[in-house]
This record gives structure tokens, sequence and C-alpha cells, in this order.
């Protein structure tokens, strides 16, 4: 495992980069590793951030799984050394094997880290020794040169390459204006506010086969209005539906339930997860543009309209699809995609003081009900990984802004799967499972019955 990592960073050493801070402007960039040294950097990388745990003979080796995977979890990523991935391997009964791949957002989103998990899988022998040990020794690679220029995977995204430095000021401001005319809605949100410090993250996971994966697709037919990216778009109703039952138990009240959708800002037409390209009003094309979601590149290359779910509306199951459809198709013929990037773009050059102060204090974020995310399946699948037969897969990411729960679809070899992360001590785990069977109500439920 430790040779194939190598290998892996060897042929991607945008990996190990590091983050710096220029000088004269003080905007954030990559450094890449040394030429003469990055061999000798990837073999060390690749032992400092593997780890693998024996667990076939924990009393409780699934409990013995999930405390490590929660425990591992770090709230800061220190950018400012790489490498800017980590590997966990697990080894458990029956001949089971669970791999964790983190990595900082800022750097790749879950398309991203599938795309490299396909990677350790093209680097790995094809299968591993009895004694579970590889025949090469990790600083026996030879040296390795780095390439002229970054592989196309690899490059920074710069959407705004085309546009001047006054409409780049435009669009930033045009930023601080999408979504306003729901922010009067009143909205009372389900973690105690101001939230309080994260103790740790928890991890609520759950799995469906084709037959089921089969009625949500014949659901999303019927309930998602025509137009691009209907599983996505119907996944987000049922989130917001469920949002709404969750509430009501609770006895809170809210005028409309704020989600967001990241979304790739060249997102590849053809996957269902992606309206990017179908909308009016997207990115002027790039010659060498490449479906953004499938490769891990330096930048927090997403936008993430907020949808809102209106109370009036979550009871008919088709209004409210046609609503959240409304709202895309204003979202990108107003430029928002764009206008959201340009606000990225601009908070680059703050020094990091005053971008720790802008965003950690949730200056110009939105509160939000709930997080969401959905991504399909990349065109170059993760099969196996060192010998181990990939058979599931799952992606989570913390949510910074309360409350703290973000649920995140994925779809692989036929199946959907769903990774809800939640913050404690704001959300309580007896709360992140509730919502969890509300969602999964929600996405299977045959009738217009109200949430």
């Amino acid at each position: 495992m430790r040779a194939a990592l190598a290998e892996a960073l060897l042929a991607h050493p945008i990996a190990l980069a590091q983050a710096r801070i220029g000088i004269v402007l003080g905007r954030p960039y990559w450094q890449l590793p040394d030429p003469e040294h990055v061999t000798q950097l990837a073999c060390r990388a690749a032992e400092a951030c593997f780890v693998h745990d024996d667990l076939r003979t924990a009393p409780d080796p699934t409990r013995a799984f999930h405390d490590l995977l929660e425990h591992r979890f770090l709230p800061d990523w220190d950018l400012s050394n790489g490498p800017q991935v980590r590997l966990e391997q697990y080894t458990l009964p029956e001949d089971k094997t669970c791999f964790c791949l983190r990595f900082p957002h800022a750097f790749m989103d879950a398309g991203g880290g599938q795309w490299f998990l396909a990677e350790l899988g093209r680097y790995s022998p094809p299968a591993a020794a009895a004694d579970g040990k590889t025949s090469t020794a990790i600083g026996a690679l030879a040296p390795r040169e780095l390439p002229d220029e970054l592989a196309p995977d690899d490059r920074p995204l710069a959407p705004l390459q085309d546009y001047s430095l006054f409409e780049r000021i435009k669009l930033c401001r045009a930023g601080f204006k999408l979504g306003s005319e729901f922010r009067g809605l009143r909205f009372a949100p389900l973690a105690p506010m101001p939230a309080p410090p994260l103790a740790s993250q928890g991890i609520v996971y759950r799995s469906w086969p084709a037959a089921n994966v089969r009625q949500m697709r014949v659901n999303a037919d019927r309930f998602a209005p025509a137009g691009p990216a209907p599983h996505a778009r119907y996944l987000a109703a049922c989130v917001i539906r469920a949002l709404h039952a969750l509430y009501t138990e609770r006895g809170l009240h809210a005028d409309a339930y704020p989600v967001s959708l990241p979304l790739g800002i060249l997102d590849d037409a053809d996957n269902d997860e992606s309206p990017a390209k179908e909308f009016a009003g997207t990115a002027r094309p790039r010659k060498d543009a490449v479906p953004a979601a499938a490769r891990p590149m330096p930048g927090n290359y997403l936008v993430a309209p907020t949808l809102y779910g209106r109370r009036e509306l979550v009871h008919d199951r088709v209004a409210l699809g046609r609503d959240l459809l409304n709202q895309l198709e204003h979202y990108y013929a107003q430029r928002g995609h764009l206008a959201q990037w340009a606000m990225v773009y601009f908070a680059s050059w703050l020094r990091v003081g005053m971008y720790d102060f802008v965003f950690k204090r949730g200056i110009g974020v939105e509160p939000l009900a709930s997080g969401f995310s959905y991504y399909g399946q990349i065109p170059r699948p993760v099969r196996r990984i060192c010998g181990a037969k990939v058979t599931n897969l799952w992606g989570t990411a913390p949510l910074g802004t309360p409350p703290g729960m973000n649920p995140i679809f994925n779809k692989h070899q036929g199946k959907l799967n769903l990774g809800l992360a939640f913050n404690r001590p704001a959300i309580s785990d007896e709360l992140a499972r509730r919502f969890t069977d509300l969602i999964e109500r929600e996405i299977f439920s045959e009738t217009e019955s109200p949430p």
C-alpha cells in the first residue's frame, strides 16, 4: 500500500505541494516540491501519511473501526505542509478491508478523492503477497524528474481567465446579492446558536442496492420536473422534506429550509449530478476543459448555490421540485456560479489573518438547515486497491457552519450510498440517525403523503 501511495504521489506531485503566501500581495499559492527531492519526498510522505490497523482480533472490530475513524478526524488541516492527502487502512474479520482517504477541501472535492483512489488502484501491485509485505522497498524507487508542466488533471482551474479585472469586480459584488430574495424568511437552526466548539465528528452510513435505486429513479421521473440533474434535484427535495419532518417533530418553525448544493463550476454535463452546463449563462468554455469533479486540483473549485425549500411547498413534491429547478435556472442565468467563484478569487488576496476573521466568523456565510451533495461514479471507477476488490464507497465531509449536518450521496457499482457527517456536540447521535431515517423514508416513498 505504501509503495502504491508513493507511486501515486510521484505521478501527481501537486499532492506534495505546500500552501504559501505571496510576499507582495499576500495571495496564497501552491508551492511544488524541488524536482531534485521529489522522489525522496514521495517516499517519506508515503510512510508518514499512511497508517494500518489490524482489527481482526479486536473484541468488537466494527466499533473499534468507527472509533478510530472518528478519532482521527482533524478539524483543521495544516496546508503549509504537504502531503495534502492521508490514507488509513483497516483490516477487519472475514477478509474485509476498509480504506479511508482524507484530504482538505481546499485541495480537491469528493470526486477528486474518488479519482485519487482510482490512481492508487492503478499503481497497486496486482495482488498482495501472502505475508502482507510488498516486494518493492519504498526507498528503492528510482529518482524521478518532475515534468516540465503539471498534468492536465493537476492544473489549477481558472474560469475567470477571460474576464477583465473590472468584470471580476462586478461579478464579486453580484455574489453578495445571491439569494437576497429569500433572506427575509424566518429560520431557526436545529443546532444551538452560537454553535458549541467542535468536539468530534460523527458519521452515519447507509447503502441501498440496485432495486432501491430503480425505485429512486422512478420517483425522480415522477416528482422531479423535466430538466438537468433530475436525481440531484430529487434527492435535494427529499433532504428538504426530511428537514421539515425533523423540525415538526421538535416543535421548531421555519419559513424555508436553506440547503447548500455544491457543484463543480465546469461539471460534466453527461453526469446526472451536474447541471452546470445545461443552464443558461454558463461559463465561457475552455479548450482544455475536462470534468472538474474528476481531478484533484489546487484550490476549492466548487460553487454552492443555496436552495430554499419553502414551507408552503414542502407538502407538494412536484411543486417543490419545480421551485428548486427555477432557483437553479435563475442562479445560472444570473451567472451566480461565476459570482461565487469571483468572491473566492478575491478572498484569496486577503492575508491569512483577515481571511480567518471573515470566514471563521461566518461573515458573508448564509445560515443553513443542512448541507447536501451528490456525485456519481467517475469515468474511471475504483475497482481494486492492492488486490482488495472495492465493493462500496462512501464520501463524507464536515460542515463548518451551523447546524453541522452534511448528507453526501454517491453512486457506486449500481448502489446508492449516503454518508451523513455531523458535528458533536451541536448535533447529537440520536438527531443524526433520525435525520438519516427520514431521508431514507422520503427517497423511496411512492406516495405524495406529506412529510
